[in-house]
């Protein structure tokens, strides 16, 4: 059977997006401490909701961003800290968490323009239209009158 702290690791950074930059682990406490690329930021904020909601039955969870400075430039990166009383008794729970963890697919179906009122003018066949009634092709020609 695969150690726990590891297969915690493991989904942490294939599941999660979570690239771990370095870790401290005792027998009552991990600590990691990396970064989430921005591509992976929903699936990294909802697995963090999904631990925050179940934290607290035995086990505690301490999520924070860390910053500091690399030359001059302040950067940050995020921490989690998992502790308890019998943490790998609990590690099968939290892992099962993040094994679970979804994200909703969303559909954009319109998006209002913001521009002025000229901005619609359709000149030459030209400018913003609605979703589902723009005109377009080679009819459109003929439609505008052109």
């Amino acid at each position: 059977m695969a150690n726990p702290n590891d297969v915690l690791q493991s989904i942490l950074q294939k599941r999660v997006g979570f690239e771990i930059i370095s870790q401290n682990t005792a027998a009552n406490q991990i600590r990691y401490f990396g970064r989430v690329r921005p591509t992976h930021m929903p699936i990294w904020l909802e697995a963090m909701r999904q631990l925050l909601l179940v934290a607290g039955h035995g086990w505690s969870l301490d999520l924070s961003k860390q910053y500091f400075l690399r030359g001059d430039k302040l950067f940050f990166g995020w921490r989690i800290i998992l502790q308890a009383q019998d943490l790998a008794g609990h590690l099968p729970a939290i892992i099962d968490v993040l094994q679970r963890v979804q994200i909703a697919p969303r559909e954009l179906d319109e998006v209002r323009l913001h521009a002025g009122p000229d901005r619609n003018a359709l000149r030459n066949g030209k400018g913003a239209q609605p979703m589902g009634s723009a005109v377009v092709g080679p009819a459109a020609k003929a439609q505008l009158g052109m």
